[in-house]
Order: C-alpha cells, then sequence, then structure tokens
C-alpha cells in the first residue's frame, strides 16, 4: 500500500512505529499537487515551507496524534504571515497579520500546513465555481462539480493532495463537497470549535468544518482543535475523546431517529443508500424511531433568508473604504459602489441584495422575523426528538443526486435541504460514503445528534463506515 493510500490515523501508527518519517509523507502529497494541478484544490501551495518544517520535526514519546501530518485550510482561515483571500478579487493583496485559534491549535500539535485550498467567493454556493482563482474540479470526474463551499478542502483529500483539511459549515458547506467527492466531511456542535481569525458569513450558522477519509481521521484532527477560546463567545465545551471514538458500540436497543421527510425529490441511488444503512443498524440491534419536523416544506427558504440577511451585514464591511481592494474613484459614493462592482463574483452580489431586501423595513417582519420564529419551532422540535423521544442520534439521507454536471445553469440551492436542518439547529452531522451508485460515484448518507453529542454521532460514522467497507471499495 502506497502513503497515499494510508489514512491519517494509519500515518500516525506509522510514524509511531518508525516506519514513515514526516518529509516521506509531505513528499509523497507534493508529488499528488504536482500531478493533478487542474483539480486547482489548492489556491497556493506552500510546498518549501511544509518541507522546512517536515524535516525540523523531532519525535518524542509525547508527540500529538497530529504529529507531522500534512492537512491544509480554506481560505477563510486566518494564517499568519499569509494571504487570505476569502477567494475573491476584493481581498486579492489582504495578508494576515496573525493566526486562527485553529491554526494554533494544529501547530501546537505540530501538523504540517501544505497551503490554502480553493472555496466559492465568500463561502457563497454549493458548486466550488464561484471563485476568482478558478473552479475546483471535482477529481472523480472532471465533467462534474466538486460542490461547495469547500470545494479545495473536499478535493484536496480526495485527490491525495492532502490527507486532513479544515473547510467551513454554514449550510452543508462541508458535507456537501465531502459527498460529491467520495470523502468524509463533518460539521460539529455550534461553538465547539473556536471561528476566531475565520472570515465568516453568516455567524448564526457558521462553524469549522473537518474532512477527511474516514470518520477516524475526523475524530483524531477534532481531538486537536477542542478549546476553550475567550475570544469566540460562542464558544462551549464538550464531553469528547478520540479513543471512545474508535471503541465499537453495541447499538442493541439504541434509539436511532430516521427523517424519511428529506427523501423528497432524491434520487434512486440515494434513497437506496439510506436503506441500506437503515438495514444496517436493524440488523445491529438499534431501534429506529420514524420523526417529523412539521417545518420540512419552509428549511430552505428558512435558510437562505437568515443567511442572506446575516450575510449582507457581514459584508458590508468590505467597501474599499474600511477594507477591500479599493478601486480609483473621484469621490466616497463611487469609491464603494465601483469597488463593490468590480471586485464582487455575481453569486455574492445576488445574495447581498436578497439579504438587504428582507432586512428593509417593509420586508423585515414578513421574512426575517417569521424565519426566525420557525428556526425556532426547529430547535423545539429537534430538542423534543432528543428528550422526549429518546432519539439522540438520527439517520438523515445524502444529498438528493450524485455530483451534478457542471453547467452554468444549473445550482443546486434545493439540495441544500438535507444538510441546513443541522446549521439551523446546531447539532453535529457528518456524511460518509457508504455505496457507489449507478452512475460509478460515490453516494453518502448523514448522521446527526443532539447538541453536544459529537463523540456519538462520530462513533457511530465510524460504525457504520467500517461496516460498508468503503474504503477497500475505494482503494
Amino acid at each position: 500500500m502506497s502513503i497515499k493510500q494510508l489514512t491519517a490515523y494509519q500515518v500516525h501508527q506509522a510514524y509511531q512505529k518508525g516506519e514513515l518519517t514526516p518529509p516521506e509523507v509531505v513528499a509523497a502529497y507534493a508529488q499528488s499537487h504536482q500531478e493533478t494541478p487542474e483539480i486547482n484544490a489548492f489556491i497556493e501551495h506552500f510546498g518549501a515551507d511544509a518541507m522546512a518544517k517536515a524535516n525540523a520535526l523531532t519525535k518524542n514519546q509525547d508527540a500529538s496524534l497530529l504529529w507531522g501530518i500534512p492537512g491544509a485550510l480554506k481560505d477563510n482561515i486566518s494564517v499568519k504571515n499569509k494571504k487570505l483571500t476569502c477567494a475573491s478579487a476584493m481581498l486579492e493583496n489582504y495578508t494576515s497579520p496573525y493566526d486562527s485559534s485553529i491554526v494554533e491549535q494544529l501547530n501546537r500539535a505540530q501538523f504540517i500546513n501544505l497551503g490554502r485550498l480553493n472555496m466559492d467567493e465568500f463561502a457563497m454556493g454549493s458548486t466550488g465555481r464561484y471563485s476568482s482563482h478558478g473552479a475546483t474540479r471535482n477529481p472523480l470526474d472532471a465533467q462534474r462539480v466538486a460542490g461547495g463551499s469547500s470545494s479545495g478542502s473536499a478535493a484536496a483529500v480526495a485527490a491525495h493532495q492532502a490527507l486532513f483539511t479544515i473547510g467551513t459549515d454554514t449550510g452543508g458547506s462541508s458535507r456537501l463537497p465531502a459527498s460529491y467527492t467520495g470523502v468524509c466531511g463533518f460539521k460539529p456542535t455550534y461553538g465547539a470549535i473556536s471561528r476566531y481569525g475565520v472570515n465568516m458569513l453568516s455567524p448564526s450558522f457558521d462553524v469549522p468544518g473537518i474532512l477527511a477519509h474516514t470518520p477516524e481521521d475526523i475524530a483524531m484532527v477534532y481531538q486537536s482543535l477542542l478549546k476553550e477560546d475567550t475570544r469566540d463567545q460562542i464558544v462551549r465545551p464538550i464531553a469528547y475523546r478520540f479513543d471512545n471514538v474508535r471503541k465499537q458500540p453495541s447499538l442493541k436497543g439504541v434509539k436511532i431517529g430516521l427523517l424519511d421527510s428529506l427523501l423528497d425529490r432524491a434520487d434512486a441511488d440515494v434513497v437506496k443508500a439510506y436503506a441500506l444503512v437503515k438495514q444496517l443498524l436493524l440488523d445491529a440491534g438499534a431501534e429506529l424511531v420514524p420523526f417529523d419536523l412539521g417545518v420540512e416544506s419552509e428549511l430552505i427558504k428558512v435558510y437562505y433568508i437568515l443567511m442572506c440577511s446575516e450575510a449582507a451585514t457581514t459584508l458590508s464591511r468590505f467597501d474599499g473604504a474600511r477594507y477591500g481592494n479599493a478601486v480609483d474613484a473621484s469621490d466616497i459614493e463611487s469609491l464603494i459602489a465601483q469597488t463593490r462592482i468590480q471586485r464582487l463574483g455575481h453569486e455574492v452580489v445576488r445574495r447581498i441584495l436578497m439579504g438587504n431586501y428582507f432586512l428593509m423595513e417593509e420586508n423585515y417582519a414578513q421574512w426575517y422575523m417569521r424565519a426566525l420564529h420557525i428556526r425556532g419551532q426547529l430547535v423545539e422540535r429537534f430538542t423534543q426528538v432528543g428528550k422526549e423521544m429518546g432519539a439522540t442520534l438520527w439517520l438523515w439521507p445524502g444529498f438528493h443526486e450524485a455530483a451534478m454536471i457542471s453547467a452554468p445553469e444549473r445550482d443546486n440551492y434545493a439540495s441544500d435541504i438535507v444538510a441546513v436542518a443541522a446549521n439551523l439547529y446546531g447539532g453535529p452531522a457528518v456524511a460518509l460514503p457508504v455505496m457507489k451508485g449507478s452512475h460509478g460515484l460515490p453516494v453518502s448518507v448523514q448522521i446527526a445528534g443532539t447538541v453536544g453529542n459529537d463523540e456519538a454521532v462520530l462513533q457511530l460514522a465510524d460504525l457504520i463506515y467500517r461496516q460498508v467497507n468503503w474504503q477497500n471499495r475505494r482503494y
């Protein structure tokens, strides 16, 4: 088995046994990047810096799980003295003066940063096509989109250009591209990981996401990112141990909720994958508990009203006067108008305009406040399912089709319906591939859970992943 076929945990074990060295692993992943640059997963590759750090690492008995493990970060996460563009011409000349909390934690764990990853501009998009640096291509099928907005984060793992990556998840932004490229993508509980130094699109939704080949690898990375941080006031402590995730739990009598209503509009392969995992859970002795939300038809509307409204507010600072790559203009009004017209992509402009519309005085109560009310109902319903029905783990279908054909007129806002519930609620969710569809591409399901139940969500995902033997099928 070649280095690039190993999981992150397997590389960690090889380091422990002295079978591999960091320079060997970094060289293998740098070679993958050099061989497949057309994937366009990286905006900037830190090849020389990565190899220098690999050569400088000194092994010791107390080395962390991420010691010498090569990863990469989405281009909306601050790395000191490196550019931070959010894949936008608006920030093409910006260099971060500090490290994000995520980078601080990863550096303490002595990971090796391979570079800045491509994304949809300001994390707005579900295809990976809306980037000032060009579209990310799907490593499994160049004719299909890689998904977004964490397109480079998923493609880098799928193309063996990084062992793990950090993205962000606003409404499925890590889980959707993971599904499209056949890797695993995890959205943690809202507030579990500090967002200090992350350029956020929508503060009440955004969380950092983790993408890797297996749930075990995700769990390993997650262990290093859980730390209280007063610089992000929504950070909450959760009970979590990587060693517990790796234990194979008994599912006998465990209640697992089924959200069958999210199967509406799903294609035959998605339905088949969902049924496959349902049967696996039944065979393991789990008690499956169907439930509905009562607001399924409103999920997409609520998500886009709230997300666009928040985005319009958070991006208002990028005007060329305070922040942003300003254009020449004769007066302040022209400066702001022309900077935004020339520096922002059409998808970003579209969502800002929608957000401003929802926030207008005459629309505020009808759209924004009603959306907040329905979000509150959703939170109450999920809480009820956990407390009153006793189902704190849930099986959801994957996205409604395999990675769609890349065409200018096609987008997949509707597919977000299976992802946004986790962001509206705030609980953990992970997407993992479980079979190949009739098209030969991976098909995923999602495991979700109550707020703070991240350990159990990853533990169940790891059990399912091992049961379906996806890793051996893939390689």
